[in-house]
């Protein structure tokens, strides 16, 4: 509870100053009174106390760790990744177009999802028609389809970039969402459209440290967690997964 008012009080002082110092005041008196109740149970510490805060701090420890780590992979993802204009130098006239629509899903709009540079370099191909697929959170709880989708032809008939945005209270649907690009003038068959999806997974700590447990946190963590194709609610028969393993 005194966690909650101290974090209300933070944002209350971003509001406009007419408004900031009642309201702080008035924070601080009812934190003044959590902060009694606090010291009222900490004599209970020891009688059992203890346990909703190892479990509290367990919590905190799993997803400050998820949150780390996750940020240190995309940070070496991104200087890996080249920018969408490069597309066009990579995509050489003779390399073997395939038929059928790859969807590749990037986080990042303005460069390229490296999950396309592994498919060139081990399958040395291109579909007929690939889409650059980025989902973005929005701001509002749920997003009206007519205001879900963007779309920017890079070469007509063959590259696309599309947008979908979710809401936060969404969970998001990428068929559903694609089915909405119909009237952009972009139909999807499903048995003939392949998604591509990154992995990236940490590797082994070469010379054990005194953080090492939380390198392997992390990776029993994202060996437990769901498969991002039944996130997304992609067709598992329509999913191909390529991952690369960092070494940091």
């Amino acid at each position: 509870m005194l966690l909650t008012t101290v974090l209300i009080g933070v944002v209350a002082g971003s509001a406009r100053r007419r408004l900031r110092l009642p309201f702080l005041a008035l924070l601080g008196a009812i934190g003044l009174v959590e902060l009694l109740f606090l010291a009222a149970n900490s004599m209970k510490f020891a009688d059992g106390g203890w346990f909703p805060l190892a479990c509290g701090l367990a919590i905190f420890v799993a997803l400050t760790t998820w949150k780390r780590a996750e940020t240190v992979l995309a940070a070496h993802e991104s200087r890996r990744r080249l920018p969408m204009a490069e597309f066009q130098r990579l995509a050489d006239p003779e390399i073997p177009r395939v038929p059928g629509t790859a969807v590749y899903l990037s986080p990042d709009p303005e460069t390229l999802p490296s999950v396309l540079l592994h498919n060139l370099k081990h399958n040395k191909v291109l579909h007929e028609r690939i889409v650059f697929l980025t989902l973005i959170d929005s701001d509002e709880p749920r997003v009206a389809d007519r205001e879900r989708t963007e779309v920017a032809v890079m070469e007509i008939g063959r590259v696309y970039r599309v947008k979908l945005h979710f809401g936060f209270m969404e969970e998001p649907d990428v068929p559903k969402g694609l089915k909405l690009l119909a009237r952009h003038g972009l139909r999807f068959e499903p048995m003939e459209t392949t998604f591509f999806l990154g992995r990236t997974a940490l590797a082994r700590a070469a010379k054990p440290g005194l953080l090492t447990w939380r390198r392997e946190l992390f990776r029993w963590m994202q060996r437990n967690s769901p498969a991002t194709a039944e996130y997304f609610k992609l067709m598992p028969e329509r999913v191909v997964e390529l991952g690369t393993r960092v070494a940091l």
